[in-house]
């Protein structure tokens, strides 16, 4: 007799094929990661007043318009001939680097007059960087007595509107003055000059345009960290609904499989680069003490935080959550960010003051010759350092400010950081042997995490909650040394990975980072958030334009998008390891992230 055939399963169920379940993961992992921080974070416009949409429309246009310039910055920089001096902008760019400029100084001044004092401090230096940048060029007193009423009438009425309610009729005020500031110094200053020969208009472009461009430096740090942002989600995203798919078997075969492959990719990174091996271990040593250095400081702030609780007559409330990270991490990486370039803005700003007062001193009978702050200091190269080391104290206050209000995820990352910045430090001061880099940091994590699993396995310890850990750690440490190559081909069109990262960051921080514009108070209201963001964005975007049209540019951008992702997007990546680690030892699941609440804002505080 021929056995019956198995039973039909109900309702005339079919199990999806692989392609099916990978296209549905494939597409809800695009949902989760990519669309969802996008409809949370991005800037909204309900309620805005009559005059916020036209300005927020002008500082779009100008990011628009600054994107497409880098995009197209190698065959442009070809097609165009080069200025004479090193910057080697092109001239007929001259132009629409005073519009871009024109456009964007008032509307940061503009946003600055209902603001905390740093940003009202912003609104009033940057028209004054702007006319010293011009002044330097003066022959005679007279040609600067037309800039000098514009600037003071600039000054005198952000001064007056800062008592006042937001208008929209500021930004046009403003647009006015400094536009005819900048006109009688083209026509009084920059003519005469250029038709003398004394100054070429590659080195004025930069000159002008780094006037509103210095202020948006912390931003190119910021850019520089955004891949790690979508890294992290990545990662976690892509384990939690793999994992909802497929069986605890099939979880434990993943991981199986996941291990090698994660060994191999680090050996093969590690051993095809150009330093000889000696050094590679005194790397990979070093590597491991700056991973335990990370844990010891991540466990130390998490049990002070649980003495904390418990201080204050409360439970502990049980260790970070990955979804709990992003927001802590974007004002973790703006202040440090923040302070890794404030020498050079420091530099750039007494540098300007120096050269644009010394017509007016020569008048007076001072002679002296002009320089910036490291020079008089005797310390030229002293900028970067004293940047890192900022941001070390920074890092720790924040941390330690944290800690007192329990604020557990932002502790844990600022100290992670600090440390970075720290150890970052001590490299650039070239201590002996001291030598660390992505691959030396990769390798000694995924190591740490096969052991730690095969410890567990060992012991029959490996619960699926532990082997989804494990296949995260995995991940997040990979995503230490390969996240990167994300901005490979973009970099290739670009000629660098800085300009890359740049462009992808602030395209990545305008879309999903408007939950504090989106906000309101009375001391800084929503109108003003608004063109704060678009103008600082536009602003960043504007600089990095045209560093990726100079030859070589007055700062070096690349530079500090690097910083941004090696180190505060490394810390981000080590503090989310340490939570899942911390979180499987526990057997707590760490791993359900969730997006972000859309803000509702608050009722606003200005006239409709």
């Amino acid at each position: 007799m021929n056995p019956l055939p198995p039973a039909a399963p109900p309702y005339g169920y079919r199990r999806p094929s692989p392609l099916v379940v990978a296209g549905q993961l494939i597409k809800e992992l695009f949902l989760r990661v990519l669309v969802d921080p996008v409809r949370s974070g991005r800037l909204r416009g309900d309620g805005w007043p009559r005059g916020v949409r036209p300005l927020v429309g002008i500082g779009l246009a100008v990011y628009l318009i600054t994107v497409g310039l880098a995009l197209v910055a190698g065959p442009l920089r070809r097609a165009l001939p080069p200025g004479d001096a090193a910057f080697g902008i092109p001239p007929g760019l001259f132009g629409i680097m005073i519009m871009i400029t024109l456009a964007l100084l008032p509307l940061l001044c503009a946003a600055s007059l209902h603001a905390p004092w740093y940003l009202r401090l912003v609104g009033l230096l940057a028209p004054i960087v702007l006319a010293l940048g011009f002044a330097r060029l003066a022959v005679r007193p007279d040609q600067l007595l037309w800039p000098g009423i514009a600037l003071a009438a600039v000054i005198g009425f952000s001064c007056w509107r800062w008592f006042g309610r937001w208008a929209w009729w500021e930004y046009v005020v403003l647009l006015a003055l400094v536009g005819a500031g900048t006109i009688a110094s083209l026509r009084l200053l920059l003519v005469p000059a250029l038709a003398g020969g004394t100054v070429d208009v590659s080195f004025e472009s930069v000159i002008v345009l780094m006037a509103v461009g210095v202020f948006a430096l912390p931003f190119t740090v910021v850019s520089g960290a955004a891949l790690a942002e979508v890294a992290l989600s990545s990662a976690s995203w892509l384990v939690e609904l793999a994992s909802r798919r497929i069986s605890p078997r099939a979880l434990m075969v993943l991981v199986a499989l996941l291990v090698p492959a994660a060994l191999i990719t680090v050996a093969v990174r590690w051993s095809t680069s150009i330093v000889p091996p000696l050094p590679k271990l005194i790397g990979l040593t070093f590597g491991g003490a700056v991973v335990g250095l990370t844990w010891f400081g991540w466990l130390l702030v998490d049990l002070l935080i649980d003495r904390r609780e418990l201080a204050v007559g409360r439970a502990a409330a049980g260790d970070t959550r990955l979804a709990q990270l992003p927001a802590p991490f974007r004002t973790v990486t703006l202040v440090l960010g923040s302070a890794v370039v404030a020498p050079f803005m420091i530099n750039w700003i007494w540098a300007r003051a120096e050269y644009g007062l010394a017509p007016l001193l020569r008048t007076a009978g001072i002679g002296y010759l002009p320089g910036n702050l490291t020079e008089r200091l005797g310390l030229p190269n002293v900028a970067l350092p004293a940047g890192f080391a900022v941001a070390t104290v920074a890092g720790l206050v924040i941390a330690a400010v944290a800690v007192h209000r329990r604020r557990r995820g932002l502790a844990e990352l600022a100290v992670v950081a600090a440390l970075l910045c720290l150890v970052r430090l001590l490299i650039t001061l070239e201590v002996p042997f001291l030598t660390v880099t992505l691959d030396d940091l990769a390798a000694v994590v995924i190591t740490v995490t096969v052991i730690i699993a095969a410890g567990w396995a060992i012991r029959r310890r490996l619960t699926p909650v532990r082997a989804e850990a494990v296949a995260l750690a995995l991940v997040l440490g990979l995503a230490i040394t390969v996240r990167e190559l994300v901005a490979d081909p973009l970099g290739w069109l670009l000629g660098g990975t800085g300009g890359a990262l740049m462009i992808i960051g602030l395209v990545w921080g305008l879309l999903t980072g408007a939950a504090d514009a989106n906000a309101d108070s009375p001391a800084f209201p929503r109108p003003a958030r608004a063109l704060a963001l678009i103008g600082y964005f536009a602003t960043a975007m504007a600089i990095t334009a045209f560093d990726q049209l100079a030859v070589t540019f007055a700062v070096d951008l690349d530079r500090f998008a690097l910083v941004g992702s090696e180190l505060l997007g490394t810390g981000l990546l080590l503090t989310g390891l340490w939570a899942v680690i911390a979180a499987a030892r526990r057997r707590e699941e760490i791993l359900e992230p969730t997006a972000p609440p859309v803000s509702a804002g608050r009722p606003p505080s200005y006239p409709r």
